[in-house]
């Protein structure tokens, strides 16, 4: 395969068609989330073997269920075609790992407890519409903490983790522009998890 040095707007008109990918220090960059080390693990050895066959090594960090990639080409110092089309079939890779798959999303809010019941009330009425119109939606459910009284969690469980991912980003940003409207107050969530069912 050929490595031809990519000036930067051929970098960047590339990545605009790899998900998650981004430009950071001169090397493409994405940082990958597994349920567990193990899965993480056998995600860097799979990624591994497919760089070896391509004779392209990326440089692969792991810290328990974290994986991060950077690729970059010595020989033409800078961003090549074979970064790129490693990329894709990392990307492939990732996908072919979760398809199918029952996957649960694990949203934690800071909510005051008075404030409670008119935020569970607005998510019936905004969030959870948007995501029923999704193929993959199954159901949703908002938990309160008796340790920790201003604390809920909305679990969302979908069918496989492609179908959650094919949410738009815009609607997800408009949706979440709406709730916050009418909740006269910006909510983001003090933590947000993943993990295949």
């Amino acid at each position: 395969m050929s490595k031809i040095k990519m000036t930067d707007k051929e970098v960047t008109a590339q990545i605009s068609q790899l998900s998650d990918w981004k430009v950071v220090e001169a090397k493409l960059h994405r940082e990958f989330k597994f349920p567990n080390f193990v899965e993480a693990f056998a995600f860097m050895t799979k990624v591994a073997i497919v760089a070896e066959k391509m004779d392209h090594h990326p440089e692969l960090f792991n810290v328990y269920n974290r994986v991060v990639i950077d690729l970059a080409t010595h020989d033409v110092d800078g961003i090549s075609t074979l970064d790129i089309e490693l990329a894709k079939k990392i990307n492939t890779l990732q996908s072919t790992e979760l398809i199918g798959e029952p996957a649960v999303e694990w949203l934690k809010f800071q909510v005051l407890a008075q404030q409670q019941a008119r935020f569970i009330e607005q998510d019936a009425a905004i969030w959870t519409p948007v995501q029923m119109s999704y193929s993959g939606f199954q159901s949703k459910e908002i938990w309160t903490n008796l340790d920790s009284p201003n604390e809920l969690v909305i679990i969302t469980h979908w069918a496989s983790f492609d179908q959650w991912k094919a949410i738009p980003k815009e609607v997800l940003d408009r949706t979440t522009q709406s709730f916050n409207q009418a909740m006269g107050k910006e909510y983001t969530p003090e933590s947000m998890s993943f993990r295949l069912a």
